[in-house]
């Protein structure tokens, strides 16, 4: 994968990185085409996507 961009965030670093590493549903939804994420160990995931 390859990302892009930049966005603010109304939260601190550690607020962002503890969600964005810690909630699968949150994972799923910042990754554009996503329909599936499934944690399938303790820092790895296996996710569906569509082109």
């Amino acid at each position: 994968m390859n990302f892009t961009g930049q966005a603010t965030l109304p939260v601190s670093q550690a607020q962002a990185w503890a969600a964005l590493t810690d909630d699968p549903a949150l994972q799923q939804a910042s990754l554009s085409g996503c329909e599936s994420l499934k944690r399938t160990g303790t820092h790895a995931f296996e996710a569906l996507t569509r082109h």
